[in-house]
């Protein structure tokens, strides 16, 4: 298995359920998941309470 960072949004009632997919649905390094973090709150009017980078696993073929 690999670690992995994705992107979650938040809905109008706070909970997590959607997942930033462009430009990638996961990014290998937590630095490149938080730098399109800061892109989207600055460009498209998100807030903090909005959106946060979560670690999980991808499975490799060698798993």
């Amino acid at each position: 298995m690999k670690k992995v960072y994705v992107i979650f949004l938040a809905d109008s009632q706070g909970n997590f359920d959607w997942v930033y997919t462009h430009p990638k649905p996961y990014y290998d390094n937590k630095a490149e998941a938080e730098t399109i973090m800061q892109q989207l709150i600055k460009e498209e009017q998100i807030n903090n309470n909005q959106i946060k980078i979560k670690q999980l696993w991808k499975l490799t073929k060698n798993s």
